[in-house]
């Protein structure tokens, strides 16, 4: 072999290893940042929705009109839909961008309130799943009651009637009532329908249904400490949720591969450094690399019944 053929070949070989140690680095570094989800940076950009928009008392527990899947709803005409709390009634926000909002109208469900809306594009239907805070069952603490109301979808949210179907039924709850919880959160995976609801001192429950309506088989508690109103998001085949209470300064963050078993990724995962209480009442959305939080913040002492109003986060994933 001649001296100039033994020099390529070395050259050859020199520039395979930088190029192969050179494609690992940005492995590593791409995976680091993928899975680096305990210390996110969120950019807060806001008070998005006041009290006065949906000309009531107060704004609380946002979400974003779903697919079973978990995927966000939207409209022929690009809106995306989020369905509060305005006071005592559920009412309906459309946006296209997350950040600037307008009240499409306001539903005449008296107390039920913490809503969740699931559409089924094969029924061309619109789930609500409801607390009913008016009647309410008194035990060691005060339980709302779980419902069901179903509208019918003509391509024009405003004009949507929704039709009280009752209480549901939670085969073989722990809890006082087989309605009793609040703050429903449902998500179907593979031929199942998934529903999570609280009881704040009681847990995180998990229930199961093979279609969507009253009738729920009870799985078991999911957390045990003293939780409410979760709000999830999917990344990199993992489910994650955040979750807080009434009183407390931010928002948990649990884990789960299979949505059965739950683990604590960290405490206070999510704050607001203008709020040294942040009682909890959210929605997020991950959508095109980008995660969304759409939060309830105190405007007065009050953490409970008072006045809110609904903030945003966000922060970037990389995909």
């Amino acid at each position: 072999m001649s001296q100039h053929h033994l020099q390529i070949i070395i050259v050859t070989v020199i520039i395979s290893t930088l190029i192969f140690t050179i494609s690992i680095f940005f492995l590593i570094t791409r995976l680091e940042k993928k899975t680096n989800i305990v210390d996110l940076q969120f950019t807060y950009y806001g008070e998005v929705v006041t009290p006065v928009m949906v000309k009531a008392h107060n704004i609380k527990d946002p979400e974003f009109f779903r697919i079973a899947n978990h995927s966000i709803f939207r409209d022929e005409e690009g809106y995306y839909y989020v369905i509060v709390t305005a006071h005592l009634f559920p009412a309906i926000l459309k946006t296209r961008d997350f950040k600037t909002y307008e009240l499409v109208s306001t539903i005449n469900l008296v107390g039920k309130v913490a809503p969740y809306v699931i559409y089924d594009p094969q029924e061309n239907k619109f789930y609500l799943f409801y607390s009913d805070w008016l009647n309410t069952i008194q035990g060691d603490i005060r339980y709302a009651r779980l419902g069901l109301a179903v509208g019918n979808y003509s391509k024009d949210i405003a004009s949507i009637k929704f039709e009280d179907q009752g209480y549901l039924n939670i085969d073989n709850s722990p809890l006082i009532d087989p309605s009793a919880g609040w703050d429903p959160y449902i998500i179907k995976i593979n031929e199942t329908y998934f529903m999570l609801f609280s009881s704040a001192i009681h847990g995180v429950h998990l229930a199961s249904a093979q279609k969507l309506g009253r009738e729920w088989k009870y799985i078991g508690t999911i957390i045990y400490e003293n939780r409410e109103n979760p709000a999830l998001f999917q990344y990199n085949n993992t489910w994650y949720m955040l979750i807080g209470i009434y009183d407390a300064p931010g928002y948990d963050l649990y884990s789960s591969k299979n949505f059965l078993e739950w683990k604590l990724v960290k405490r206070n995962w999510f704050r607001d450094p203008e709020y040294p209480v942040l009682p909890a009442g959210s929605t997020c959305v991950l959508l095109n690399g980008t995660l969304y939080h759409l939060y309830q913040v105190p405007l007065d002492a009050d953490y409970i019944s008072g006045r809110f109003s609904l903030k945003l986060a966000y922060t970037v994933l990389e995909p």
